[in-house]
């Protein structure tokens, strides 16, 4: 009788176990696929290597160029570089292009007296705010109560959030590309 039970045990122990494996490798497979599908639209390229250091954290900087990418709109943003909109962004900045572009869109906006932060990073609702405004939702979501509980809820809506799980303070360079892949398939 014990030695069934023990059977059992181990059975159900294998079987919980191939279980994890396939949700993990699951997992793998798919953020394989989502980075593939971003480097090869361009969109998010990594380093010299390719290397997506996925656990590293995304600056305000960083995330513009990405939505410009995204936008499909790179070649445009070195002819923005010249003005500037923000006083801790000067036209010399890596990323002044794609900041001063996103903004004369109205996609992003500064942290208030002139200043954009580009270092800083990027976190989970400044990040759906951009891309609920990028994807032209930006009505909705103020009318859903405005920045952060309205972009939230639009993000959510709209599948933006789809399979990213909790989120780290900062996002990271991983998280950031699960958003970016999740904008692509929203209208």
């Amino acid at each position: 009788m014990k030695r069934g039970k023990v059977v059992s045990m181990i059975l159900a122990c294998t079987m919980l176990l191939a279980v994890f494996t396939g949700m993990f490798a699951s997992a793998a497979s798919d953020m394989e696929t989502v980075l593939f599908d971003l480097q090869s639209l361009g969109i998010m390229i990594g380093d010299e290597n390719g290397d997506m250091d996925l656990d590293e954290p995304v600056t305000r900087a960083e995330f513009s160029a990405i939505v410009v990418r995204l936008m499909g709109m790179e070649d445009v943003a070195p002819l923005s570089a010249g003005q500037e909109k923000f006083s801790d962004v000067p036209q010399e900045h890596w990323a002044a292009g794609y900041i001063n572009l996103l903004s004369g869109l109205r996609v992003i906006e500064g942290i208030g007296n002139g200043l954009f932060e580009p270092d800083g990073n990027i976190t989970v609702e400044a990040a759906c705010k951009i891309l609920v405004n990028t994807l032209g939702y930006s009505a909705v979501a103020n009318q859903k109560g405005g920045f952060p509980t309205g972009y939230m809820m639009q993000a959510a809506e709209i599948g933006l959030l789809k399979n990213l799980g909790e989120t780290k303070i900062p996002l990271t360079r991983g998280e950031v590309a699960r958003l970016v892949y999740n904008a692509l398939d929203i209208d």
